[in-house]
């Protein structure tokens, strides 16, 4: 059985999302009144947000390989099914009034701002960051 590690970007991506995450549901809790509304949506946003993460870097990895018309219709569809997924949960959210959507939007730019700290997380994860004199 062949294991399969995590694409170490990927993973990165993914603690950038959790970090922003971590800091905006501090910000929720100490700065706003309507906490449970806002937390539920911007929870949901971050987890779609993971969720995107994943189905790129997916569709990346099948995509590799292909023939250029194949693999740009494979990316298409990809891209459609994950504006589909959205679309639906902001409707969700907005027919049963679960969360904040507006919550739920800043939520799922989590992956805006990780894609570009990702070479600070990477820094940091790396422990690349101190860097070292050479003498």
């Amino acid at each position: 059985m062949k294991e399969k590690n995590i694409n170490p970007t990927l993973l990165e991506l993914l603690i950038g999302n959790l970090l922003y995450g971590i800091i905006g549901m501090a910000l929720i809790i100490f700065l706003t009144e309507d906490r449970l509304k806002l937390l539920a949506g911007f929870i949901i946003g971050i987890i779609l947000a993971c969720l995107c993460a994943w189905s790129m870097h997916h569709t990346l990895e099948s995509a590799y390989g292909l023939h250029e018309h194949e693999a740009l219709k494979k990316m298409g569809k990809a891209y459609a099914i994950r504006l589909a997924v959205l679309i639906a949960a902001l409707a969700i959210l907005y027919v049963f009034k679960i969360g904040d959507l507006l919550a739920m939007i800043v939520g799922i730019f989590s992956l805006k701002i990780s894609a570009y700290a990702q070479p600070l997380t990477h820094k940091l994860i790396s422990g690349k960051f101190i860097k070292k004199e050479k003498r």
